[in-house]
């Protein structure tokens, strides 16, 4: 540098010492005079550039900024005073991000870049330099990034080059990070929104390393990974960052930090099925809450609020569901004091009304569950917030279905699909909408509607489609793969039923979701079942048992009830394939459940006693034990009859206990039965009811008329009442049944031509949908009008193919009834087989008990034997 004259050194120091522009117009006014001053020109702009911008006055920082640059740039003199101009740039540059000024960033960035690459002799692109997650894109796959995305994107990547220019500005490299993840993850991109903020916590601890003071934002940087970790499926690595970020709150003892930390890790763990461990982290974040001391804050009431709704929610999945109430009714008066000062919380104090009636209902409560429920619904209007409105009306309609007020149900579901459909433009919504369908469906389903499938089916495709990006959309997926199988087994469609349930508990055994897995079973027991699958639909009865026998093992609470369940549905699955001894066990076991759970909680567990008190009694019908049965059905009948929600049920057992007494001629015993059913009927029928409702109910009113000997009302029920409505919702089976039922009013009438010619349209009809068990009794019914005429031919044939069909399905009841008549019209040709048939009758017969059918059989065989010795004397 050429030499100062010592005017020039004393006017440097004058001006050097004097702050703002004033200095900085008298440096000026000494580099024009002298060009060598240039250099110290360029760092007092810098500094002031500096300056500047901690002060928020970025307009100045940017100007100051450029004249740096400029009077670097413009000094033709040397050009190894390029490494001048790096500390020029590098500012010039954070002070256009500041600005938020992309593109002049990007432009300083690329100067920088190339005098970087003058100094050190090498390119900018240099392998060795750091490579930015934000600018590798490729997690994100084949999806378009939206331009905010990109924006974000080149942000972090012009803070990743200042940053490695100079460390200082890690801060502002972390920040960008942090928007960028929340960006990535409000775009439902979970993976890349988890990959920036794993690249945000390397940051934020580099710069907790430097500074050691701020480990509170390293912490903060770990909760943000662990939330994006929750929401692309990785639980344990997000309960695992949560545990760190609480670990990192301890050091200033920071409260609300480690309650925080808490509740993301109560929602890892709840996610991983691990809930006993979750409520109690769940519960420790809001114990610290209350220990704060700053509960006068609306921030810190708040997030105590927010923290009881979500140990409350949890709470029902740990089976405390009593237990949900109190956290839920004090956030619910938390948030109630909010809106009144903040009327913009409005939405939260909805929300958390919407989790106050789903613990209201859970426990039973549903009046309470309905009124609070009915004010989320009123809140989410006025708050304008229509996700919240969708799941207050999704819940309404739930609560509405379970006091029996099915039209008002159906009325509020509509309306929350009707709310989402707007707002369904991306895959966190699209779920929420899938949600909602499935409880459309259901609803549908009870109404009859013909629009069930089609609803089922559109939550299965949106749910599919999501799933295909998002891991967490596959329990989602599971739940409508076995709604949708539902709706076609209520559709008379068995086969898909079973196809589709196979599906959902494939893929619930790839998410190890037993419960799941269960379900599924449920509802292919009963596609199995139609099919004539008698030996698969017994394996997943047995399964689902074996299943919630273990979850009952780990989580009584939760589980027992569905054990209960599973072993009703075993035992109607072992009395159908004439397993009626161990049908019999299974079903006192889930009775003998029942009653246990409703000594505890009777309002929640005594209409599920009944109900299995009423498959004990057909199963007793069946064995022989007639008494047994009066009494078991008769206990039903007394659980119900107070119980004002279970009147169809009430009605149900009413008349199955007049049948069981008029079918073994105790007509007078059965007469007060009949009297109150044809009440309880008639009283349900003057009500609004569902289409599938109003015909059982009428084939209730038929079955009375034809006890009491007014065939004639009944043939006229069936036919004007009953099959018309099955015929219009388009319920193929139930119409088949019903064919039957006029049949048997027609053949004990002795019209067997049109006994015969209905027989054979339901035969038809089971022939379509491949349901063997069916096919077989509708053959036998045809053997019998056969029988009636003297066709022994055709009755011959018939009877072979019914008897092979209910050999293959390993069905004892009917190898004995059919394999008796069989073995009477072969002994009569004198066929070979006769015996074999007889023996096998014999041989089932004794197996389940049926001692008249038994007796006959061996007659039979007795006096073929003596008729064979009196023919073989006689010869």
């Amino acid at each position: 540098m050429a030499m100062m004259n010592p005017y020039l050194e004393r006017h440097l120091a004058e001006h050097a010492g004097r702050a703002g522009r004033v200095g900085l117009d008298g440096l000026r006014e000494l580099a024009a005079v002298h060009p060598p001053l240039n250099d110290r020109l360029a760092e007092a702009l810098e500094s002031a550039a500096l300056q500047y911008r901690l002060a928020g006055q970025l307009e100045d920082a940017v100007e100051t900024g450029r004249e740096a640059v400029r009077v670097l740039r413009d000094d033709p003199r040397d050009p190894s005073r390029s490494s001048l101009l790096l500390p020029a740039l590098e500012n010039l540059a954070a002070a256009y991000a500041a600005l938020g000024d992309d593109d002049r960033t990007e432009a300083t960035l690329i100067e920088l870049d190339e005098v970087r690459a003058r100094l050190s002799a090498r390119r900018a692109e240099d392998t060795s330099q750091p490579r930015s997650l934000a600018e590798d894109m490729t997690w994100m796959g084949s999806r378009r990034t939206p331009a905010e995305i990109r924006r974000l994107q080149r942000r972090v990547s012009q803070r990743e080059r200042l940053a490695h220019v100079n460390r200082v500005h890690l801060p502002e490299l972390a920040a960008a990070l942090a928007e960028l993840s929340e960006a990535l993850a409000a775009a439902d991109e979970p993976e890349g929104a988890k990959a920036i903020a794993m690249q945000l916590v390397a940051v934020s601890s580099e710069i907790a390393h430097i500074d050691p003071a701020q480990g509170p934002a390293h912490a903060g940087a770990l909760m943000t990974l662990a939330r994006r970790q929750i929401e692309a499926g990785d639980n344990e690595h997000a309960a695992r960052s949560a545990r760190q970020a609480a670990e990192l709150y301890q050091a200033p003892f920071d409260n609300r930090g480690m309650a925080a930390a808490a509740n993301v890790e109560g929602q890892a763990l709840r996610n991983l099925g691990r809930v006993s461990e979750a409520s109690r982290a769940m519960q420790r974040g809001v114990e610290l809450l209350r220990g704060e001391g700053e509960a006068s804050t609306a921030e810190a009431r708040l997030q105590l609020a927010l923290a009881l709704q979500d140990l409350a929610t949890l709470q029902t999945l740990t089976g405390l569901r009593s237990g949900a109430i109190r956290p839920i009714a004090e956030a619910v008066s938390l948030l109630e004091g909010l809106v009144a000062d903040d009327p913009s919380t409005r939405y939260r104090l909805a929300g958390a009304l919407v989790t106050e009636a789903q613990a209201l209902a859970d426990v039973g409560r549903h009046g309470e569950a309905r009124a609070a429920c009915e004010r989320a619904v009123a809140e989410a209007r006025s708050a304008d917030h229509r996700p919240v409105l969708a799941d207050a009306l999704t819940t309404l309609s739930s609560i509405l279905e379970a006091q029996g007020l099915v039209a008002a149900a159906l009325v509020a579901a509509e309306e929350a699909v009707a709310t989402l459909r707007p707002l369904a433009d991306r895959p966190e919504r699209q779920l929420t909408l899938a949600s909602a369908l499935n409880n459309l469906g259901s609803l549908y389903r009870r109404d009859g509607h013909r629009d069930t499938v089609l609803v089922a089916e559109e939550a299965v495709a949106l749910a599919r489609a999501v799933s295909a990006t998002r891991a967490d959309a596959a329990a989602l997926l599971t739940t409508s793969l076995i709604n949708v199988a539902d709706a076609y087994l209520a559709a008379g469609d068995p086969v898909r039923a079973a196809e589709t349930s196979e599906e959902s508990i494939a893929l619930a055994g790839q998410l190890d979701s037993r419960p799941h897995v269960a379900a599924g079973l449920a509802i292919s027991i009963a596609a199995y079942r139609q099919l004539g699958r008698w030996a698969d639909a017994v394996a997943s009865a047995r399964q689902s048992v074996n299943i919630y026998r273990d979850l009952t093992a780990t989580n009584p609470a939760v589980y027992e009830p569905d054990l209960g369940q599973s072993l009703i549905a075993l035992s109607a699955t072992l009395l159908a394939t004439g397993s009626y001894h161990e049908a019999l066990a299974a079903a006192r076991e889930g009775a003998d459940i029942y009653r246990r759970l409703a000594e505890v909680d009777p309002d929640r567990h005594r209409p599920a006693l009944a109900s299995a008190l009423e498959d004990v009694s057909r199963i007793e019908q069946q064995i022989g034990d007639i008494g047994a049965a009066v009494d078991a059905m008769s206990q039903a009948i007394d659980i119900y009859r107070p119980l004002d929600r279970h009147r169809f049920a009430l009605a149900r057992s009413l008349h199955d206990c007049a049948l069981l007494l008029a079918g073994v001629g105790l007509l007078e015993r059965a007469r007060p039965y009949i009297d109150e059913a044809d009440d309880a009927v008639r009283r349900l029928l003057n009500e609004p009811r569902a289409d599938d409702e109003v015909a059982t109910l009428a084939e209730y009113t038929a079955d009375i008329a034809h006890i009491r000997g007014n065939h004639d009302e009944a043939l006229r029920i069936h036919r004007e009442i009953v099959l018309p409505v099955y015929e219009r919702i388009g319920d193929t089976r139930a119409t088949a049944i019903t064919w039957d039922r006029i049949a048997n009013i027609a053949y004990q009438r002795g019209d067997y031509d049109e006994a015969a010619a209905l027989r054979q349209q339901s035969l038809d009809v089971y022939d379509r949908l491949g349901d063997l068990g069916s096919i077989a009794i509708a053959t036998w019914g045809l053997v019998q009008i056969d029988l009636a005429r003297n066709d022994y031919q055709a009755a011959a044939s018939r009877l072979i193919t019914a008897y092979q069909i209910v050999a293959q399905l390993q069905q004892p009841e009917g190898i004995a009834i059919i394999g008796y008549t069989l073995g009477q019209l072969l002994l009569a040709v004198g066929h070979k087989d006769a015996t074999n048939v007889l023996n096998a009758s014999a041989e089932a017969a004794t197996n389940i008990g049926m001692t008249d059918l038994l007796h006959a059989i061996n007659n039979l065989r007795s006096q073929h034997n003596q008729d064979t010795e009196t023919d073989s004397s006689s010869s």
